[in-house]
């Protein structure tokens, strides 16, 4: 699997703000390596809460996904009750909204990515990126300059050390474009991981079973955050999700054209947020500290999420 993920804000000079995430994915199914694709995309207006959301999904990774719902439960403690209900529920009536699936394939080059409307793409010293704002239709033109290097997350582990992909960053691009009629401009964050399941699940003995080897699926908290004195820090922590053993904690920081690495760092859930729709809580505020340099951020959310019936 591979994706690439564009996140950040703009403004224009009538006072519009919109905060948007893009991200392409491209996988190659595990039983024969037929590939498939899907593409996300979110626009969220904070002054009104307006949530546009898109998400194109081809027929084959559709077919797949349904036919594999049923292995869910027992690969990754998924209820079975849900996934046989969902399962039951696309076979019967389709996807439900914001999915839907295109007839055309979504095309990738090495210098481009492209699928019905939406595109990102690559040159030697920028990206640029065009999409429909999902909530009004408006189209969305946006050039992206990196004011920092990209980083390989990787390349900077020491050896031994991995996390199951391959990862490259960039935290600071310089935005400008056009909404609709309007010009733009703002920031944004660019990631590209790629990899196979590594990241998602870990193979381990199993304690009850000699011989047998168990599915561990792994969770992980990501916090990423633009300081105002031009430093760039992310905090990354892999857990199983069902023991809470750490795989995998580390926080790299940015600082001008430089990253460092740093092996370990604390992380407080400080308020939690719950959901009125499926009544699950998100940590909404956290407080960070690295040891290593005597390091302490309190990261806080907004009082209440932007958006609101989000999942």
């Amino acid at each position: 699997m591979k994706w690439w993920y564009v996140q950040g804000y703009f403004r224009g000079e009538t006072g519009l703000r919109r905060n948007f995430v893009v991200c392409f994915f491209s996988l190659h199914l595990p039983e024969d390596g037929t590939p498939g694709s899907m593409y996300l995309c979110s626009v969220i207006d904070p002054k009104t809460g307006e949530h546009g959301k898109e998400i194109l999904l081809d027929e084959t990774s559709r077919a797949w996904y349904l036919e594999k719902l049923a292995d869910l439960p027992e690969n990754f403690g998924i209820n079975r009750c849900i996934a046989e209900t969902i399962q039951k529920e696309i076979a019967e009536y389709g996807l439900y909204p914001p999915f839907s699936c295109p007839v055309s394939p979504m095309r990738i080059s090495s210098d481009a990515i492209a699928w019905e409307t939406v595109a990102l793409s690559f040159a030697p010293s920028a990206l640029s990126a065009t999409f429909l704002d999902p909530g009004n239709k408006q189209p969305v033109s946006l050039f992206l300059e990196p004011e920092v290097p990209f980083v390989d997350i990787p390349g900077l582990l020491p050896q031994g050390e991995g996390i199951g992909m391959e990862y490259v960053t960039c935290p600071r691009l310089a935005l400008k474009g056009r909404y609709g009629d309007e010009e733009i401009r703002g920031e944004a964050w660019f990631d590209c991981q790629a990899g196979g399941d590594a990241w998602f699940a870990i193979e381990r003995a199993d304690t009850e079973r000699q011989g047998d080897r168990t599915c561990d699926p792994l969770g992980w908290d990501w916090c990423a955050v633009n300081l105002d004195d031009g430093q760039s820090p992310v905090f990354l922590h892999r857990k199983s999700i069902e023991s809470g053993r750490t795989e995998a904690k580390f926080c790299v920081l940015f600082e001008g054209k430089e990253a460092r690495y740093f092996s370990d760092f604390g992380l407080e859930p400080l308020r939690l947020w719950e959901s009125p729709t499926t009544h699950i809580q998100y940590p909404v505020e956290w407080a960070f500290f690295v040891p290593e340099i005597g390091c302490r951020q309190h990261i806080a959310g907004a009082t209440r999420p932007l958006a609101p019936k989000q999942p």
